[in-house]
């Protein structure tokens, strides 16, 4: 029979398309990879990837092989998930996947009163742009900006949240506070990169189509925030991140640039495990008691 690690190592390059790609994912060196690779196919008598200008690309044996092992880990999670749900005891690890404008301050700070609760609990919270694969345990719960449609997930819809316009004091302290959305013309901009969040670009490209210069663009929120204080110019944020910074203003605070909805997901066997039952619960009350703070409504 052969050995799992072969199969597990073989998917991690078939999906990352390179050893680089996969040790990364397999938090393992380059060479380990390649060496159980090279093991892999001696011990079958196959040749399963083909070096290409783009990369590693799966051989007609290893597509085949492919199938079969994507399989066997499927049925692995299922398995590894009805041994969780047999978790009766509030004790053990829970991973949470959430995005950077709620996970980074805001629910690390919420979730000290349950780890309190809950000492035998480890929360691990991962603040990511792309969705975690709850399927394949990557995460157990997970805050995401779309509802998901694969059928062994549960999920609700948890909130919305808002977007307002900001700039800091000092930046305000040399040029007037625009009045309507009309006057950001005259106004220099703090912007996502163009491959992060790019259709806050295009929305605020449909609110205001002239604006003064991008002065400056991150692929992080809270550079982008910090951005905002230091003065380089104006930027949309969210309301449940920029209204607790004593440095910004909110501009037309009557406007609300977007509302992002959200949704709390999680695995439905995994929902019968106690402890991520208890993580899910609390992060469902702490959503609903903070509705408005996450609208910019009374923060």
């Amino acid at each position: 029979m052969m050995d799992w690690t072969y199969i597990r190592d073989f998917l991690a390059v078939a999906e990352t398309g390179s050893l680089s790609g996969a040790a990364k994912r397999l938090n393992t060196s380059q060479p380990t990879v390649g060496r159980r690779i090279s093991s892999m196919e001696e011990s079958v008598g196959q040749t399963l990837f083909i070096r290409t200008n783009s990369g590693l690309d799966l051989t007609e044996i290893g597509a085949l092989l492919l199938t079969h092992a994507e399989r066997m880990r499927d049925e692995a999670m299922v398995a590894e998930r009805i041994l969780t749900g047999r978790d009766t005891q509030p004790a053990g690890d829970v991973t949470i996947s959430v995005i950077e404008s709620l996970g980074t301050q805001w629910l690390t700070n919420e979730m000290q009163g349950f780890s309190e609760k809950y000492p035998d609990i480890t929360l691990e919270i991962r603040v990511q742009l792309n969705a975690a694969d709850l399927i394949r345990r990557e995460a157990d719960i997970a805050i995401r900006m779309f509802e998901p449609n694969q059928m062994d997930l549960i999920s609700k819809k948890a909130g919305s949240l808002a977007l307002g316009i900001y700039a800091s004091k000092k930046y305000l302290k040399n040029n007037p506070a625009p009045q309507n959305l009309d006057d950001l013309k005259q106004h220099r901009i703090v912007m996502a990169s163009k491959d992060y969040l790019a259709f806050l670009e295009k929305h605020w490209r449909q609110v205001v189509p002239e604006t003064g210069p991008v002065a400056f663009r991150s692929n992080n929120m809270n550079a982008l925030v910090n951005a905002t204080k230091s003065g380089y110019g104006i930027g949309v944020h969210s309301c449940l991140m920029a209204d607790r910074e004593d440095d910004l203003v909110r501009l037309i605070p009557d406007y609300t640039f977007a509302n992002l909805d959200f949704w709390l997901v999680t695995h439905s066997d995994l929902k019968k495990s106690a402890r991520i039952r208890l993580v899910y619960d609390y992060i469902s009350e702490l959503l609903k008691k903070n509705k408005n703070r996450l609208l910019g409504i009374d923060a």
